[in-house]
């Protein structure tokens, strides 16, 4: 089964071409290996989110409202991602997604998203549960288990 590092080291191969359509390609797998992991993370804390095209938005919101900020920090990170991401697949006529650069932001921020996401305390877990659990509450965004 391919996991995160899977996708993130396509990402760095496709980077190393350094080709302007290679390089929106590794911005855009970067995105992807940091996303699956941010799934796996969640769910690891009983926090399934639903596959539909809202779940990049769910995902960044629980990046962003766990009430741990190494975990908000790395929220803030994932948004920026997604912003390169978006570029790389949809804004053809910016060429900053071709950069060199850029690429390299979305490399060693993903990596930083992969390997920051390790394991909780007990107290951290329970507070991650207990502030998503209370967003959710009124959204019904998630399944919480």
């Amino acid at each position: 089964m391919v996991n995160s590092q899977d996708i993130y080291s396509v990402a760095k191969s496709l980077a190393s071409r350094n080709e302007k359509a290679s390089n929106r390609s590794s911005i855009s797998r970067a995105y992807y290996a940091s996303f699956h992991k941010g799934l796996e993370f969640f769910r690891m804390y009983g926090v399934d989110i639903p596959e539909k095209s809202e779940a990049h938005q769910d995902l960044i919101y629980c990046f962003n409202n766990t009430g741990i900020e190494k975990i908000s920090n790395l929220g803030s990170k994932f948004g920026d991602m997604r912003t390169l991401r978006t570029k790389a697949d949809y804004k053809l006529s910016d060429p900053n997604s071709e950069s060199n650069g850029t690429v390299l932001d979305a490399l060693d921020w993903a990596k930083e998203i992969i390997d920051g996401l390790s394991p909780l305390s007990d107290e951290e877990k329970t507070k991650l549960r207990s502030t998503l659990k209370t967003w959710n509450d009124t959204s019904k965004k998630l399944k919480l288990r």
